[in-house]
């Protein structure tokens, strides 16, 4: 890994039929420094079907749109 890393979170989730997820998936989500003022994030997630890979694609966006707008202020 290069740069100083800080942070990793591992989450685990049983499959949830009714949802569309059919095995269980993890998010595994990395904090790096990235210079001054700057954090680079890592974000893997699934296994997703098709379909639900658009959803979760969807979701990470507007998460990431989220936290950007309340570091922004």
């Amino acid at each position: 890994m290069d740069g100083l890393f800080f942070l990793m979170l591992l989450l685990s989730f049983a499959p949830q039929p009714p949802m569309g997820l059919l095995v269980r998936t993890s998010t595994h989500t990395e904090f790096h420094a990235g210079g001054p003022g700057r954090t680079r994030v890592v974000a893997i997630d699934g296994p997703y079907s098709e379909v639900m890979g658009g959803h979760a694609e969807t979701g990470r966006h507007q998460s990431f749109e989220k936290l950007t707008r309340s570091l922004d202020g």
